[in-house]
C-alpha cells in the first residue's frame, strides 16, 4: 500500500548472477534520478540468501530496498524464469514492461519515464 500511486521497478536478482550485479548500479541511478517524480525501485532476491544480498548491497552502495523471495511466490506471480528480470509497473499497478537480461540505462530510463506518465 505504501507504493500506491508510484511507478515501480521490480528487480528480480541474485548475487551469483553476473548480469544482475552489473544492472544494480543502473537501477540505482535511474531510481534516484526519478524518485522525486514518484519512481521506486524494489529488488526481489531470488534463489539467494538474505546475508549474500545484504553484503552485496552494502559493498556496492545499493540503496533501494530488496525483499527475499525465498518461497518463489513473487517469481511465480510475475512468471520470472531467468535472472535478471525487470518488471515495471505504472502508477496504477499495471505492468508496462518486462525485460529479461541486462537492460541499458537509456532503455530503463525510457521505460521508467513512460511508467510515470
Amino acid at each position: 500500500s505504501e507504493l500506491e500511486g508510484k511507478a515501480v521497478i521490480l528487480d528480480f536478482w541474485a548475487t551469483w548472477c553476473m548480469p544482475c550485479r552489473a544492472q544494480a548500479p543502473i537501477i540505482e541511478r535511474v531510481a534516484k534520478s526519478l524518485s522525486s517524480r514518484g519512481l521506486v525501485a524494489l529488488g526481489v532476491v531470488t534463489g539467494d540468501t538474505a546475508e549474500n544480498a545484504l553484503a552485496f548491497m552494502k559493498e556496492h552502495n545499493v540503496t533501494y530496498a530488496s525483499v527475499i523471495d525465498d518461497q518463489g511466490e513473487a517469481s511465480r506471480i510475475f512468471s520470472v524464469v531467468g535472472l535478471p528480470t525487470l518488471v515495471v509497473l505504472d502508477r496504477k499497478g499495471a505492468i508496462v514492461a518486462v525485460r529479461k537480461g541486462l537492460v541499458s540505462e537509456g532503455e530503463l530510463r525510457g521505460i521508467a519515464e513512460a511508467a510515470l506518465r
